[in-house]
């Protein structure tokens, strides 16, 4: 069984938006608030995530980066509860699908996983429960 497949870095967002349409409980997801300022995640992922809040699906963002940064954007998101995750040198870039399957970041690539000891270690990494 492989533990996870390789992602374009092209479709990175397609594939994001795909599992969030998917989710029927909860979105655990990290942020680099820097690459956020930086280059942002398109409207249409944003607005995704707000219709999926709607429905009732509980949508977390834990963000890396400096408190005051945190502070600063902590309310822009509608329908995200968003949590302090600290500074960048914890961060693992990852999107995760009512705990069952998800995306990561690692080596400067994507990848998609379903298999569950890498997602419960990614979970348990970012301390989400």
């Amino acid at each position: 069984m492989k533990f996870c497949r390789l992602v374009n870095k092209k479709n990175a967002i397609t594939n994001a938006m795909r599992l969030l349409r998917c989710s029927k409980r909860s979105v655990h997801a990290t942020m680099d608030i820097q690459s956020e300022i930086d280059s942002p995640l398109p409207k249409k992922y944003h607005a995704l995530i707000t219709r999926r809040a709607k429905h009732g699906i509980h949508i977390y963002r834990y963000v890396y980066g400096t408190k005051p940064m945190f502070n600063k954007i902590k309310n822009n998101y509608e329908g995200v509860q968003m949590c302090y995750g600290g500074s960048m040198n914890r961060y693992q870039r990852m999107l995760i699908i009512d705990k069952k399957m998800g995306m990561l970041g690692l080596g400067g690539n994507i990848f998609l996983t379903q298999f569950e000891p890498l997602i419960k270690s990614l979970l348990d990494y970012a301390k989400i429960k």
